[in-house]
């Protein structure tokens, strides 16, 4: 409650997780967020509706090693791979591979993904590249 973050005493956080700056956090109650996790001020793991929840799950699943920019918002039961770095301020609703990147650029949001040794930036435009 001092740290200004809402989290569920439901949802499950895995070892050495950290809150930078936590005021405007919430993360929902099925919400799950792996190994080393950082997630900074303001982020929202949220569900997708407000009214009539399932029991089912219904909010995101963080993978290990995931890191998370201020006021993102990640929205319903979707999976966020490990060592994905998703960037301030963007709004994931699709599951993330792991090891990408999603970062804001003006009003589009892409996903670079790591090939090897090489760094891919598909062409997108406004959804995310791997659809």
């Amino acid at each position: 409650m001092l740290s200004g973050a809402e989290i569920h005493p439901r949802c499950t956080i895995g070892r050495r997780f950290v809150l930078d700056h936590g005021w405007g956090t919430v993360i929902g109650e099925t919400a799950f967020l792996g190994d080393d996790c950082y997630v900074l001020g303001g982020v929202v793991l949220g569900a997708i509706g407000i009214a009539d929840n399932p029991r089912a799950k219904r909010h995101p699943t963080i993978g290990h090693r995931v890191q998370i920019g201020a006021y993102a918002r990640v929205f319903g039961p979707v999976s966020i791979g490990d060592d994905a770095f998703i960037g301030a301020h963007c709004v994931v609703r699709h599951d993330v591979k792991a090891h990408s990147r999603v970062l804001l650029k003006s009003t589009l949001q892409i996903i670079k993904e790591r090939v090897g040794a090489r760094i891919i930036e598909p062409r997108c435009e406004g959804r995310l590249s791997h659809e």
